[in-house]
């Protein structure tokens, strides 16, 4: 299976965001159903493979599908990236909080 990114830079990612970051997003309504993205780190990685490219959602449904990330149509990445907004509001104001404490 081929990855969008290798493990360790997805830790190296990962161990920026605040500790709960998995749990709040089935607190947020980002994860409520499981049915072909099944966790946080799999819809944060559709998240930022369309967002961070520049990819259309084809395009970048295309290359999760190729890296074995998800199987999924255009159309139910856009519902999900839609659900997500107040899960990626939260762990912006919890990131921004944690800067404002360093």
């Amino acid at each position: 299976m081929n990855s969008i990114l290798a493990d360790e830079e997805w830790q190296l990612i990962t161990g920026f965001l605040p500790e709960n970051w998995r749990k709040t997003a089935r607190s947020c309504g980002a994860l409520t159903r499981a049915r072909n993205v099944s966790d946080a780190d799999t819809l944060l990685r559709l998240i930022l493979l369309h967002t961070a490219t520049g990819l259309s959602l084809r395009q970048t449904v295309a290359r999760a599908q190729v890296a074995g990330l998800a199987t999924i149509s255009d159309v139910a990445l856009l519902k999900r990236l839609r659900g997500a907004e107040s899960w990626l509001c939260h762990l912006n104001q919890q990131l921004a909080q944690s800067q404002l404490k360093a």
